[in-house]
């Protein structure tokens, strides 16, 4: 598959590098995100920061397509979004996490794709991970 944002890439980081990577690590498969396929949840989200600012996120939520009903989800944070490319596919097969913050950009240190068979690509300046409860559950 051709990257949506061209030819953007850096240093590849695990799952097991990012913020958060403790807090998930029941959730994650050895550091990896491999069985993390079936997307949750996908959308924008507003939030006030520590110091009252309105910081803008991308929310990701994926579940383990081996344990839908066991594990939680793995939610993905994405600060200040830019360059989105959202696909309309329900799962995910090749997340990759590039840190691109050596090109200098404003803001923008990671970008998150899959390079598989969706057109999801994200441009960001942090990515957290954390766990999240499934909803009635």
């Amino acid at each position: 598959m051709r990257p949506i944002l061209g030819e953007i890439f850096g240093k590849k980081l695990s799952a097991g590098q990012l913020p958060g990577a403790g807090s998930v690590a029941n959730i994650l498969d050895e550091g990896s995100w491999r069985d993390l396929t079936e997307i949750w949840r996908l959308g924008f989200e507003t939030r006030l920061d520590e110091s009252g600012n309105l910081q803008r996120y991308l929310i990701l939520d994926l579940a383990n397509s081996r344990s839908l009903d066991e594990t939680p989800l793995l939610r993905i944070m994405m600060l200040n979004p830019r360059e989105c490319s959202i696909p309309d596919a329900t799962q995910v097969f090749g997340l990759t996490v590039d840190d691109i913050s050596e090109m200098g950009w404003d803001r923008l240190s990671f970008r998150l794709y899959d390079v598989e068979d969706t057109d999801l690509d994200v441009l960001c300046a942090k990515i957290t991970l954390q766990p999240q409860p499934k909803p009635g559950c």
